[in-house]
């Protein structure tokens, strides 16, 4: 499963400078380079989860997994269920940290795992 996340993630890195380049004629692919982490926070997550759910406690992103599902569970709390209470003050402040710092952090921290050298 390392080997597929790191070539899905070396594809998706790929696309940045592709879209650098893409950028110097039409800004407008500067957004896409924006909107790049949707898709790699998603193949990061579903990475992460299949492994975990493949080798259990063995798996080296059972950390990531966890983790990602707490930002994610916090980030829905302050979007998705904004209609069954106002998420106002200190939490909408600590919720907006931990969803754009823990994303970042988290992402970083896939890639170390994942192109990490193996102890075999």
């Amino acid at each position: 499963m390392k080997k597929i996340n790191k070539y899905i993630q070396l594809f998706l890195l790929a696309l940045v400078p592709i879209g650098l380049l893409a950028s110097i004629a039409d800004t407008y692919y500067l957004v896409g380079i924006l909107l790049l982490s949707l898709p790699i926070g998603a193949t990061q997550y579903i990475g992460s989860l299949i492994d975990t759910l493949l080798n259990e406690k063995k798996s080296i992103y059972l950390w990531h997994t966890v983790l990602s599902t707490v930002v994610l569970l916090v980030i829905a709390s302050i979007t998705d269920l904004n209609f069954l209470f106002r998420a106002d003050g200190i939490y909408e402040s600590f919720a907006e940290f931990i969803g754009f710092g823990g994303s970042v952090g988290l992402a970083i921290y896939f890639w170390v795992i994942t192109f990490s050298r193996d102890l075999e």
